[in-house]
């Protein structure tokens, strides 16, 4: 039941990578209107809404690279030996 949730929860997080790149690119857009907007508020909000791409970017790769393949790797060794496996991940 553990090898099942783990599963789950690696391809939850690769999930969540890519809902991050998602919002990641609205946020581009948001980012090149405010550049061309005179609105001197709007353009304070620059610094913070950079701030918060460059995160969803960097994290939301970060996740789906390695709990793609994490979950690729479990899946590989589920099959040659399925009780190694578990205890392997156990001992996690």
């Amino acid at each position: 039941m553990e090898f099942v949730q783990l599963k789950i929860w690696a391809n939850g997080d690769a999930e969540q990578g890519k809902w991050m790149l998602s919002i990641s690119v609205l946020l581009l857009l948001v980012i090149i209107l405010v550049v061309r907007s005179e609105n001197t508020l709007l353009r304070g909000m620059l610094i913070p809404i950079s701030l918060l791409l460059l995160l969803n970017t960097s994290y939301g790769t970060y996740l789906i690279m390695n709990r793609i393949r994490y979950a690729e790797e479990i899946n590989q060794k589920f099959k040659k030996n399925a009780q190694k496996a578990i205890a392997a991940e156990y001992k996690k």
